[in-house]
């Protein structure tokens, strides 16, 4: 008897979990998953909060570094800053001309203000660029022109054919550049067909195009690298200088040509002229030496076939020539500063319109840039309850202009 007592309490006793058991235990794992998912959720959320908002201070950084390392190199072309010519005084020149339009004298036309090499200005701006459907928020534009001397290749000898009737002594058509270090072999690497180019000394600087390919003209064992400077020849429709040639009588200012006597301890045959070595030594200044500040369409945007606009801020990207700098930029402007009467006057600071209407584009000294940016992806605020948008982040920064001369 005792024995089957001890059987039944056995099996009492392995009967395991109740319903009401059960039921609890599933509610507690309920409450415990529902936490986990809550936390998952928020945590989700408030690290793209932090990815947006790194994402804005990243581009805040990289745009305002580039925008002062271009600001702060305006008007420089090598050893000496801008000055306009006056009668024999030295200053930056151009031959360059464009055939996009022909005048009704069949001669190429000239270089107009507001167009990249258009070299009256340092410093341009557009107040809201054309409503052509390239920017559909119509905002600011700027252009920086100088030299960048960390692309200077110095000139080893050049071409002088002294023609008094075609005057092509003046602008030789074909240099030998001194490409021994590596550094200026490197420069001369990104020398492309069609590109501008800045040739100076310390007297003057020209603008000129490239018409050869300066990759097929190298000689590393002597280390030198040509470059051609052929007129009426032009860069074709779709490349970044399309229209764009070397044209003689476009010269302006006439005055400007810094290297008509210069070859250091070389004579070329079949080229005359004296020497002058006294001279100093003229440097070709690779790069575009004009670079263009813009909102455009991203690339993501051209991807999805969304354009750039106030419903889509998302898709603009700031752009420094066709370089796309950083998504998410939607607005730009541009304020400029300067002090009329020659600097005596008190500081003000305008639109490019009233630059332009007061005619103080060489008196501008510095630039008060406001930039709106925005994290491209939605992020909710507030963790998982709060709404999703885009992050956004308005910063103005005052950018000086250091080689900006007054007149």
């Amino acid at each position: 008897m005792k024995t089957n007592d001890k059987r039944i309490m056995s099996i009492r006793n392995e009967q395991g979990l109740g319903l009401i058991e059960l039921m609890i235990s599933v509610v507690i794992g309920a409450f415990i998953l529902g936490g986990v998912f809550q936390l998952h959720a928020t945590s989700r959320a408030n690290s793209m909060v932090g990815e947006g908002t790194s994402r804005i201070q990243e581009n805040v950084r990289y745009i305002f570094s580039q925008i002062e390392d271009d600001a702060s190199q305006t008007g420089n072309f090598g050893c000496f800053a801008q000055t306009f010519v006056v009668g024999s005084r030295p200053g930056v020149g151009s031959i360059l001309g464009s055939n996009k339009a022909i005048g009704s004298d069949g001669e190429t036309v000239a270089i107009e203000k507001g167009h990249r090499y258009f070299l009256d200005d340092m410093i341009y701006g557009t107040d809201g660029a054309v409503d052509d459907g390239s920017d559909p928020m119509a905002q600011d534009e700027v252009v920086f022109r100088y030299a960048s001397r960390a692309a200077a290749i110095p000139v080893d000898s050049y071409k002088v054919c002294p023609d008094p009737d075609t005057k092509d002594e003046v602008f030789p058509q074909e240099i030998e550049l001194d490409i021994s270090a590596l550094a200026d072999r490197n420069t001369y690497g990104t020398l492309d067909q069609y590109e501008v180019a800045l040739i100076g000394d310390c007297r003057a600087a020209v603008y000129m195009m490239i018409t050869n390919d300066p990759s097929a003209d190298i000689d590393i064992e002597a280390g030198i690298g040509t470059v051609k400077f052929e007129f009426n020849t032009y860069a074709p429709e779709g490349h970044y200088n399309e229209f764009l040639g070397n044209e003689y009588e476009g010269l302006d200012p006439p005055n400007s040509s810094p290297i008509e006597r210069y070859t250091p301890g070389v004579e070329i045959p079949g080229c005359g002229g004296s020497n002058d070595s006294s001279r100093a030594r003229p440097y070709l200044y690779a790069g575009r030496s004009a670079y263009t500040y813009s909102i455009k369409q991203s690339a993501a945007g051209k991807e999805l076939g969304v354009n750039c606009s106030d419903e889509h801020p998302e898709y603009c990207a700031l752009f420094r020539d066709s370089e796309e700098m950083a998504e998410g930029v939607e607005q730009f402007q541009v304020a400029y500063g300067w002090q009329p009467d020659g600097g005596g006057g008190t500081l003000m600071f305008g639109t490019a319109d009233a630059v332009e209407a007061a005619g103080a584009w060489n008196d501008v000294d510095r630039l008060r840039i406001t930039v709106t940016l925005n994290s491209v992806e939605n992020a909710k605020l507030g963790g998982d309850s709060g709404s999703s948008r885009l992050l956004t982040k308005t910063i103005t920064r005052t950018i000086a202009i250091r080689n900006q001369i007054q007149n």
